[in-house]
C-alpha cells in the first residue's frame, strides 16, 4: 500500500514537499454549486421559503436595507477574530449602516475564551445575560452573531448560499489557510473578499477582492509561520470597497470567474489517479457501464 499526503494547495503542496523531501500531489478543494449568485432566474431557498434577489438574501437573515460585512469560519486562534474587530472598528464607526456578521461558534475549542469577550470591547457594546456555561453574553448594535450553530450541522448549504448573498464583502485576516473553503464559497456566490496575503489564500481569491500583505510573521507550535495583517491597510481597503459598489460587483463577478476552477470532479480525478497507481492492475476494477 502507499500513503502520501496530498495537499490541498501549490502553498500546501511546496510546504509539504520541503518538509518530506519528495512530491506531492495536489488536489484543490472544489465549490459545491449550492454556492450561486442569487437571481429570480436562480433562487436562493431559506427555511424552506424562496430567496429571488440580494435584497431579499438581506432581509431573510435580519440585515434588511444595510450593507454586510461577513465572515465564516471558526472562531480559533488562527482566524485572528480579534483584528478582525480592530480592522472594522473605524470602518463601522464612520458609516452606521454597516453591520459585520460572524457566522461562528462563538467558543474557542481550545480554551481561548469566548467572542463575546471581544465584543464587549467595542464602543456600543451592552451586557446582554449570561449563558448556560456561566459566561457573559454582549450584543452589539453592528457587530452582529448569526447564532445558527445550534447543531453540528449549522446551515444546510442552501442557507448557507443566502447568507453568502446577503454579504457585500467578505474580510478576513486570517493568519493562515490550507485552502481557504469560505472564501471561495463567498467567491463563487460574486461577493469579493479582503484577506490577508499569505499561505494558501492568494491562490483561492485572485482577482476576486483585495489582498493585505502582512505586517509581521509570528511562529505557531509547529513551527511554521502564521501572518499578522497589516490592519490599517486592511481597514482602508475596506472603507475603499464600502465606498464603492461597482468596484464589489467588478471584483465579485472576476472572483466567481477565478473559482469555478475549484469543483469536486477535479479532486475526484486526482484521487482516482492516485489510487489506481497505487495498485495493482488486477486489483483495478473494471469500469461498470
Amino acid at each position: 500500500s502507499l500513503l502520501t499526503p496530498v495537499a490541498m494547495s501549490t502553498f500546501g503542496q511546496q510546504q509539504l514537499e520541503a518538509l518530506m523531501g519528495f512530491p506531492v500531489a495536489l488536489a484543490f478543494h472544489g465549490v459545491s454549486r449550492a454556492f450561486h449568485p442569487i437571481t429570480a432566474a436562480h433562487p436562493g431557498t431559506w427555511k424552506g421559503k424562496p430567496v429571488t434577489s440580494k435584497d431579499g438574501a438581506k432581509r431573510a437573515v435580519g440585515a434588511g436595507g444595510r450593507t454586510v460585512i461577513l465572515r465564516t469560519d471558526r472562531y480559533v486562534f488562527r482566524k485572528n477574530y480579534p483584528a478582525w474587530f480592530r480592522v472594522l472598528r473605524p470602518v463601522l464607526a464612520a458609516h452606521p449602516d454597516v453591520v459585520a456578521i460572524a457566522h461562528t461558534v462563538p467558543r474557542d475549542d481550545d480554551g481561548r475564551g469566548n467572542i463575546w469577550q471581544l465584543i464587549s470591547r467595542e464602543p456600543g457594546a451592552t451586557p446582554a445575560g449570561i449563558n448556560g456555561w456561566g459566561e457573559a453574553v454582549w450584543e452589539h448594535p453592528q457587530f452582529k452573531l448569526t447564532g445558527w450553530h445550534d447543531s453540528y450541522l449549522g446551515l444546510s448549504d442552501d442557507e448557507l448560499n443566502v447568507l453568502y448573498n446577503a454579504a457585500d464583502l467578505v474580510v478576513s485576516p486570517t493568519m493562515a489557510e490550507g485552502f481557504g473553503l469560505t472564501l471561495a464559497e463567498a467567491l463563487a456566490c460574486g461577493v469579493p473578499v479582503v484577506a490577508t496575503d499569505y499561505s494558501a489564500v492568494a491562490e483561492v481569491v485572485g482577482p476576486g477582492g483585495v489582498l493585505i500583505r502582512p505586517g509581521a510573521l509570528i511562529t505557531n507550535p509547529y513551527a511554521h509561520e502564521w501572518a499578522l495583517v497589516d490592519e490599517q491597510a486592511m481597514s482602508a481597503a475596506v472603507e475603499r470597497l464600502i465606498a464603492k459598489p461597482a468596484l464589489r460587483r467588478e471584483l465579485g463577478a472576476a472572483g466567481r470567474r477565478h473559482v469555478a476552477r475549484f469543483t469536486w470532479t477535479q479532486a475526484v480525478d486526482v484521487f482516482d489517479g492516485l489510487l489506481r497507481a497505487a495498485q495493482p492492475p488486477e486489483a483495478i476494477p473494471e469500469a461498470v457501464a
